[in-house]
């Protein structure tokens, strides 16, 4: 009796997105696009956009029913508010955004908004966990930078290539995870083949590029990690661990890609 006292308590669930990695494949497109350029209004409003749309998630998942009849009973009626609310507030600052664009900016948001729908599908069809979910979350995700970063008077050339560089190194990241799970469950998959030759397409790629552009280095580090951490394996019990390197590398890739394409 006096262990079960002592024993922290958990709240009450949250509404709040569960996937903290994802915290950052949605935050460095978005500061990129917006340190390359001179922010204005239409660039800010797309941000904002987005970013409430990401914080929507769970509300989304809660609603659909996707988290459980317990966690529907408990936070339904709530999801709906906020879902409510805030997708009133997602399609203002959509719509204020591209009015504000002038039309070269217009035609690049729907690169990212087919993608959004693609992920909407995935995530009622409960495959947002798998392979090609997450790759597909990545790739939305890095292509938000291309309006925000049009917006803010960005070249179309290195929009495209700081989009890119951030696929790259999402898509590393998600794979070294997914192998590290692989591994705990002590079941062959696919990731012990796609995480090096991804590794080594990324370093190939990054190699040419040095020729045309330094923000090729962008994408190294998390490379090189993803090959180390593939050759020697990582214990699950240090996935935090993992995620901290991921998110420097993401810091690493933010600096230089501001820095050299600026």
């Amino acid at each position: 009796m006096e262990e079960a006292r002592r024993r922290p308590q958990k709240g009450p669930p949250s509404l709040w997105p569960k996937e903290h990695g994802a915290y950052a494949e949605m935050a460095f497109p978005l500061l990129t696009g917006l340190a390359l350029g001179r922010p204005k209004t239409a660039g800010l409003l797309m941000v904002v956009a987005a970013v409430i749309a990401f914080v929507l998630h769970e509300a989304l998942l809660v609603a659909v029913g996707l988290r459980g009849r317990r966690i529907g009973e408990l936070l339904g009626a709530k999801a709906r508010r906020r879902l409510l609310v805030g997708g009133t507030v997602v399609v203002a600052a959509a719509v204020g955004g591209i009015a504000l664009a002038d039309d070269a900016t217009r035609q690049l948001v729907a690169v990212p908004g087919v993608l959004a729908l693609g992920v909407l599908g995935v995530v009622v069809a409960r495959r947002e966990k798998t392979t090609p979910g997450e790759t597909l979350v990545a790739a939305t995700f890095s292509a938000a930078l291309l309006p925000v970063a049009a917006a803010s008077g960005v070249a179309l050339a290195p929009s495209i290539v700081a989009a890119v560089s951030w696929l790259f190194v999402f898509l590393l990241g998600t794979f070294t995870v997914r192998l590290t799970l692989e591994r705990a469950r002590k079941e062959p998959g696919p990731m012990r083949f796609v995480s090096p030759f991804a590794s080594a397409v990324a370093l190939a790629t990054a190699g040419y590029a040095l020729q045309h552009s330094l923000a090729a280095i962008a994408v190294i580090p998390t490379a090189c990690m993803t090959l180390w951490w593939w050759w020697r394996p990582i214990s699950p019990k240090r996935l935090k661990a993992v995620g901290w390197s991921l998110v420097a590398g993401n810091l690493f890739a933010f600096t230089v890609l501001v820095v050299t394409l600026r």
